[in-house]
């Protein structure tokens, strides 16, 4: 089925992906994997140390200058180009004056477009509501001027929730779907060869892939049978479940090469902070992240330079955006 503005669809099998799509991406994708991406564990390591303060000597309060007080950034790529959302999804370039932030437009039709990852201007992902006369929310794939709707047909046939929410420049994007159950089911899903492929964090009731780093590290978060959320990393086909020390909740959003993951979590006071944590694998070192005078902090993003971007709410209830080098 081929839709109006250039919108590409395909209405037979699970995946709606359009060829013209994994044309474009040919030349860098090729197939998401050459072997399963499961590994059967009979166990999950366990990784928490000591944990410190992170300076924020270097960040900076960075907001939308025509909606200050109601920004979330969400992502940061090496450039320094810096998703955000307020009243729409926008990209800031340095040196992030008023002139460098530009809105990105929405999905034809559409109630609501979220975007949630990009490369670059002209490669973007996230999801829609209620696209043209389509009931739900679809994942989207968004290069140039061509959108492609995706939704992982394992979901609910009635108001399909699938969104999108990482990509990285092998052309392997993640997100999660909502079953039949209504739990959040993580899937990676490699743009060219249009193949979907299952996530399984041992002991998740519920989980969700967030981020995907370029060597092709995924990272994410899980709701286990005792109702608290942990963070994981899936690498090299083995699993790491992951906490801030002594947290209630932990939640990952953003990974970096090198095995830097940034976040966010709750302590025993019920207080949000952003956190970074580095060597997940082998030896964890943590750190907590707050912006000075925030009641809460949470960090989204981070890119291969280490920069991190996210959000915070003062105590007038605002919430604004930050950048810390």
């Amino acid at each position: 089925m081929a839709g109006v503005n250039g919108i590409v669809q395909r209405s037979a099998g699970p995946l709606l992906i359009g060829p013209a799509l994994a044309w474009m991406l040919g030349a860098c994708a090729g197939p998401y994997s050459s072997s399963p991406i499961i590994s059967r564990l009979t166990q999950a390591p366990t990784l928490s140390s000591g944990a410190s303060p992170m300076s924020t000597t270097n960040c900076r309060r960075l907001d939308d200058p025509k909606y200050s007080g109601q920004d979330e950034l969400i992502a940061i790529n090496s450039h320094g180009f810096v998703l955000g959302y307020d009243h729409g999804s926008y990209l800031a370039r340095p040196p992030y004056r008023p002139k460098d932030y530009r809105y990105l437009g929405s999905y034809p039709g559409t109630q609501h477009t979220t975007i949630t990852g990009f490369l670059d201007k002209r490669v973007m992902v996230g999801y829609v509501t209620n696209p043209g006369q389509i009931k739900g929310i679809w994942g989207f794939i968004k290069i140039k001027n061509v959108w492609t709707l995706v939704r992982d047909g394992k979901g609910r046939d009635n108001d399909p929730v699938t969104e999108i929410l990482g990509v990285n420049r092998r052309g392997v994007v993640v997100g999660f779907y909502l079953n039949r159950h209504g739990a959040a089911v993580p899937f990676g899903l490699g743009i060219a060869s249009e193949r979907f492929t299952g996530l399984q964090p041992p002991g998740a009731i519920s989980a969700e892939a967030t981020a995907i780093d370029d060597p092709g590290a995924i990272a994410g978060f899980f709701a286990g049978s005792d109702g608290a959320v942990r963070g994981f990393l899936y690498q090299r086909h083995v699993y790491t479940e992951l906490s801030y020390p002594d947290s209630v909740n932990t939640w990952f959003f953003g990974i970096a090469p090198g095995d830097r993951i940034a976040g966010s979590y709750v302590d025993s006071y019920n207080a949000t902070h952003g956190l970074l944590v580095t060597n997940p694998t082998s030896a964890p070192q943590w750190q907590s992240l707050d912006i000075p005078d925030a009641i809460a902090t949470e960090s989204r993003g981070i890119n291969a330079k280490g920069e991190i971007v996210g959000d915070y709410a003062d105590a007038l209830g605002n919430t604004h955006g930050f950048l810390c080098k």
